[in-house]
């Protein structure tokens, strides 16, 4: 997933050859891609907490999962 974004991202950056397109800095680049990554670890962590709190509320009632979301 996150080989999507990226491609999807640095198509933007580069031509053809995968260079750097004239007036794109590579620093802009680094930085989306730290961003992207960013984005994607907490995507990740995110889907983690919320299928741990459904195995631990599977037996309670799903006002209180919803609540639970709603704070996060």
């Amino acid at each position: 997933m996150i080989i999507e974004h990226l491609n999807i991202e640095f198509h933007h950056f580069t031509n053809k050859n995968n260079e750097l397109q004239k007036g794109i800095h590579v620093r802009e680049a680094q930085i989306t891609l730290k961003s992207l990554i960013c984005l994607q670890l907490i995507e990740y962590n995110y889907y983690k907490l919320i299928n741990l709190v459904k195995l631990k509320t599977q037996k309670k009632s799903n006002a209180k999962f919803i609540t639970l979301l709603t704070i996060l």
